[in-house]
């Protein structure tokens, strides 16, 4: 029998955060010359233990963030954590009961 994870969404959505894509979009939009190891650098700075491993797997939201990290994060790329939560851009889909089939929209 398979244990779930209470933290994570099913494994059908590939992502465990909401932030990933966005902290990417707005990092290589409006910082072109800030690489992941760069954030990780700047967050660092900031206190925050990281890794530019971690940054990639935040992205690709493959990782959870936690409240300090997404504070952190917003104040180095300059927006407010609203943005980093804005699913919008992405038009993300979950599941309902009236619509068990819904997926996350790439």
């Amino acid at each position: 029998m398979e244990k779930k994870n209470k933290t994570t969404m099913p494994k059908k959505y590939n992502r465990v955060n909401i932030a990933g894509l966005n902290i990417k979009r707005i990092r290589t939009t409006n910082f072109p010359n800030m690489s992941q190891n760069g954030l990780a650098a700047q967050l660092q700075l900031k206190g925050i233990i990281i890794t530019k491993n971690t940054i990639q797997r935040m992205e690709a939201g493959l990782c959870a963030i936690n409240d300090i990290q997404l504070v952190a994060i917003a104040e180095v790329l300059h927006v407010t954590i609203d943005k980093l939560l804005d699913e919008s851009p992405y038009q993300i889909k979950y599941p309902t009961e009236e619509n068990p089939n819904k997926n996350v929209a790439e």
